[in-house]
């Protein structure tokens, strides 16, 4: 079983794209972790706009609200 074949049911395809070539699996989840590296600046001003926008007008009940913001903490 190669790389392609292992990673091919979890990564989207226009990651696989970038790692189909690679024989060794190691090498394949570096490149992975470098294509997909976020600073923490970034995520942290994607999760503070998800919690401005999350109100308990969107969600079904307390508790959904509750998990919700939680998940985003």
């Amino acid at each position: 079983m190669t790389c392609y074949q292992l990673l091919a049911g979890c990564v989207h395809a226009s990651i696989l794209g970038s790692v189909c070539v690679v024989e060794d699996l190691k090498q394949a989840m570096n490149t992975i972790i470098k294509l997909c590296n976020i600073q923490d600046s970034h995520a942290l001003d994607l999760t503070l706009a998800n919690l401005k926008r999350l109100t308990l007008g969107k969600c079904s009940n307390m508790s959904e609200y509750i998990n919700t913001a939680e998940s985003l903490r």
